[in-house]
């Protein structure tokens, strides 16, 4: 599922780059190609912080702001490039990142 969040105004009603991703942020089913890339761990004492990363290749538009939920878990976009084909559909390949701990 990809969730595109609600740009949340401040106090003067100027954008700023805070975003909303509660329930009134637009979700909708994505379909596409996910693939591990890895997963690190921290070696800080008394925290067990751990990054897992997967590539995503879709033909959904995504933005560098979207999230995307999959088995659970809820990953950021990390890293984002489209590639259009002279004759041919848009497609996403985007990094994504998720951080437990």
């Amino acid at each position: 599922m990809i969730i595109t969040p609600v740009p949340v105004p401040d106090a003067y009603d100027n954008p700023t780059p805070t975003f909303d991703y509660g329930p009134d942020a637009a979700r909708r089913v994505g379909w596409g190609r996910l693939t591990p890339v890895g997963s690190t761990e921290s070696a800080e004492p008394g925290r067990r912080t751990i990054v897992s990363r997967l590539e995503l290749v879709t033909f959904d538009h995504l933005t560098e702001h979207d999230h995307v939920e999959w088995k659970g878990r809820t990953y950021e976009v990390d890293g984002l490039s489209e590639y259009t084909p002279r004759f041919g559909l848009t497609s996403y390949q985007a990094r994504l990142k998720h951080v437990r701990g």
